[in-house]
């Protein structure tokens, strides 16, 4: 009787033992998977305000971009967070304990969110990216970003200052499905925030392709027509064009003539003239 009792007991043991492991704080704390490749499964984030809430200074900017759409730096494939993170666009997202990289398609730009507890810098380095922190509560990822370079939210301008503060929240509806829910706040530019959001879904073979952005005035010679095997040393070529009104090196070429044959390309290209 009393080795029957004491294997009753072990067995007690055991079963208890083993509903343990299963719901151990190691089990309770995995965090949920944002990795993989994602695409949209709309075409545009929404609902962006046809009437922007913009401050006196922020509808300033909108008129000068008005007057002459051609200077926005995005022709030079210059984009900033937002323009990225909203477009419809796949991004590739690889998740490690202390860090998460978003590799995005649109323009190839890659972002680094720290999950490891850190705070912003006090004066952070302005970049196309911005510094970006992140945590995860249950089935969301929080970014929070700053250190934006001031620039425009959408191909109709919306203008937004160096002081953005960007919250995303990406949240995991099912398997395979997230909404990313972004809020934009620029008390500089904009009296109020702005959220958009737009859903996800995961891809499992799709791929992040690597765009070529033509910046160089080699590739718009020879997308006009020119071959770089007809282009001998000591060619002149003249650009005609004008810099760009903020005083950055760049130039909105008008027209492109070879004197030696009098070739000529005319139309609006934007290119660097470092």
């Amino acid at each position: 009787m009393i080795v029957m009792k004491f294997s009753h007991d072990l067995r007690l043991i055991f079963t208890v033992a083993t509903f343990s492991l299963f719901i151990s704080p190691a089990f309770a704390d995995e965090l949920p998977d944002f990795s993989g490749i994602w695409v949209a499964d709309q075409w545009a984030t929404e609902p962006w305000p046809v009437k922007p809430p913009f401050t006196e200074k922020g509808q300033a900017e909108q008129d000068v971009w008005a007057t002459d759409p051609l200077n926005d730096p995005t022709h030079l494939c210059v984009f900033h967070l937002v323009r990225i993170a909203s477009a419809p666009f796949p991004h590739e997202i690889i998740q490690q304990d202390d860090r998460i990289t978003m590799l995005y398609e649109y323009q190839h730009q890659v972002r680094r969110v720290f999950l490891d507890g850190r705070d912003h810098p006090d004066d952070p380095l302005l970049s196309l990216m911005g510094h970006s922190t992140g945590k995860i509560e249950g089935n969301t990822l929080t970014i929070d970003t700053i250190g934006v370079e001031a620039g425009y939210l959408r191909p109709q301008a919306f203008p937004h200052s160096e002081n953005i503060h960007v919250i995303e929240k990406h949240t995991l509806l099912e398997p395979g499905k997230k909404r990313i829910e972004m809020t934009i706040d620029d008390p500089e530019y904009y009296r109020k925030p702005i959220t958009v959001a737009m859903d996800w879904s995961k891809t499992d073979d799709g791929e992040v392709v690597l765009w070529e952005s033509e910046t160089y005035p080699r590739n718009i010679l020879h997308r006009r027509g020119w071959k770089q095997r007809g282009l001998s040393v000591g060619d002149i070529v003249e650009v005609e064009g004008r810099r760009a009104r903020d005083g950055s090196p760049r130039l909105q070429i008008l027209t492109i003539i070879r004197p030696s044959d009098g070739w000529e390309g005319v139309g609006y290209e934007p290119e660097s003239i470092d």
